[in-house]
């Protein structure tokens, strides 16, 4: 009798849970035909993370933050704006964020610390000395030169380096149905507001504060 309840329990949850997921697909398709989608989409450790958020409570059509676009993209709702927009020639908005490449790597290093060394940051006791031969000797320095070529320029045709990039900190590029705002994250939240609010055509939009590096394990080494 209490296995017969407990079983009924479980498949009641699973049925919620494939509504639910049924529902959710649906309604993206339908959003996604609605409004041109926006993709936050670019290289890890930039501070895209409050932008996406705060977009994502305000913008009308599909909102996404990933660092990966393909047709055969892991996540399926990067595939289906993939179809919808590349292979069907739909808007999309797109928006990427770029850093002083020096700190955008040293983030990363501490990010991915456990990953790329096998042991957790907190129980790795390095000296100062041994974690800048890490860095120097073993992480990858030439991201932030080749993400643009790698993933903007091949994926949606702009060449954001044939032309020298503002002082100010941002400019949007146009290109068939493609839109793109490239902005640096160390931009005073207000320029990054108005830039997107302008390049969005939105008339409201907040940033509110999220991934900050100070609140990680690592803040005082990297600071």
């Amino acid at each position: 009798m209490f296995n017969s309840i407990i079983n009924e329990s479980r498949l009641k949850k699973y049925i919620k849970c494939g509504i639910e997921h049924l529902q959710n697909n649906l309604y993206f398709d339908e959003n996604l035909k609605q409004n041109p989608p926006l993709i936050i989409y670019q290289m890890g450790k930039v501070a895209s993370q409050s932008i996406f958020y705060s977009l994502k409570q305000i913008y009308p059509g599909v909102v996404l933050n990933t660092h990966t676009f393909s047709y055969d993209d892991k996540d399926l709702r990067i595939r289906k704006i993939y179809e919808y927009c590349v292979l069907n020639s739909q808007p999309l908005n797109i928006i990427s964020l770029i850093r002083e490449p020096i700190g955008r790597n040293l983030s990363a290093f501490f990010q991915n610390f456990e990953r790329d060394t096998g042991i957790q940051y907190r129980n790795s006791n390095l000296s100062m000395d041994k974690l800048r031969e890490l860095f120097i000797e073993n992480y990858n320095h030439d991201i932030p030169l080749k993400w643009f070529e790698e993933n903007i320029r091949i994926n949606f045709g702009i060449d954001v380096f044939s032309d020298n990039f503002p002082e100010f900190g941002f400019f949007a590029y146009t290109k068939r149905n493609y839109r793109l705002l490239v902005l640096r994250s160390e931009l005073d939240d207000e320029v990054k507001r108005f830039a997107i609010m302008d390049f969005l055509d939105i008339t409201e939009f907040t940033i509110d504060k999220r991934n900050i590096s100070s609140s990680k394990e690592y803040a005082e080494t990297y600071g």
